[in-house]
């Protein structure tokens, strides 16, 4: 289900068909940190919503995800541990899109 970030205001379930009729598209909220992952050369920076560069990072090696040359930049989300004892996540990196590749923006 998609619901807005603020409660007071979210979306009921019988008004999702007439967003969708309208064209609207959403991503799905997973339990984690929004974050945009700039690989370029050798180096590798996660940054926060908040355009700060982020401390948790995750433990995928986002450098294997890469092979071209120049700049590639990853919006996506990081995850937190899972709560349920039957699903172990880590930290993973869940991709929304790829913004930038070999320095071509692609949007």
């Amino acid at each position: 289900m998609i619901y807005p970030p603020r409660p007071e205001t979210r979306v009921s379930l019988n008004q999702l068909p007439l967003f969708e009729k309208l064209g609207f598209f959403a991503q799905v909220k997973l339990n984690g940190s929004r974050c945009v992952v700039i690989l370029q050369n050798d180096s590798v920076q996660v940054y926060n919503r908040h355009r700060e560069l982020m401390t948790l990072t995750p433990d995928a090696n986002l450098h294997s995800l890469y092979t071209g040359t120049g700049t590639m930049i990853l919006d996506g989300e990081c995850l937190n541990k899972s709560q349920s004892a039957d699903i172990e996540i880590g930290r993973a990196f869940c991709i929304f899109d790829v913004l930038m590749c070999d320095s071509e923006e692609l949007l």
